[in-house]
């Protein structure tokens, strides 16, 4: 499994921030600024495989999806500068500024066992070990250490957090739509205590 933190996490991930409303799609980064004056791109990765800019063919870039060839990728400090095909100079990089990249479904990373991509996780219905429905997992915070699950509370309606470790998250059943957890006493207000 892909580590991602020092804290024994339990997630991997390809998408680590937006999914989009459409399933055929999974975002693989944003677009975040212009990199020279020959139209190279700069992209935060959203992937925990930066190489697969390398690997992929082509690109869909904004909610329309506008397929773009890649020319070129390769890291620079923090992120990926990109080359894309029809993209020569600033001006048109510019136009590309705040887009998400995104790629078909089907191109993604298969991942070992009890790994996971975070689209897999949102609408997961999340439930305490003594079995008590507390609920639905509605985002994945990435910290850069530990990931956090942003949990809509079914008795309050808030949004309640809890560090994706496996002293925490005892199982991820996608197939059937189910966190199970057991959190410490007093890390989450009284819907995640356990209590009845």
């Amino acid at each position: 499994m892909p580590k991602r933190s020092k804290s024994n996490p339990v997630v991997a991930a390809d998408t680590t921030k937006a999914r989009t409303n459409d399933s055929d799609w999974v975002t693989v980064g944003n677009i975040v600024g212009v990199f020279g004056l020959h139209g190279e791109i700069k992209v935060e990765s959203w992937s925990s495989f930066p190489e697969r800019f390398a690997k992929t063919e082509i690109l869909y870039a904004g909610p329309k999806h506008t397929p773009y060839r890649v020319l070129g990728a390769h890291p620079h400090k923090q992120h990926v500068l990109l080359q894309l095909e029809g993209i020569t100079g600033v001006e048109a990089a510019e136009r590309l500024l705040g887009q998400a990249l995104s790629i078909p479904v089907e191109q993604i990373h298969e991942l070992p066992d009890d790994s996971f991509y975070l689209h897999d996780l949102i609408g997961l219905e999340v439930v305490h070990m003594n079995g008590r429905k507390l609920g639905i997992v509605k985002d994945v915070l990435v910290t850069g250490s530990t990931d956090l699950f942003v949990i809509t509370s079914v008795r309050s309606g808030q949004d309640m957090l809890l560090p994706a470790v496996k002293e925490f998250i005892k199982s991820i059943d996608i197939s059937s739509g189910r966190l199970e957890v057991d959190p410490i006493p007093g890390l989450l207000d009284d819907d995640l205590s356990g209590e009845a």
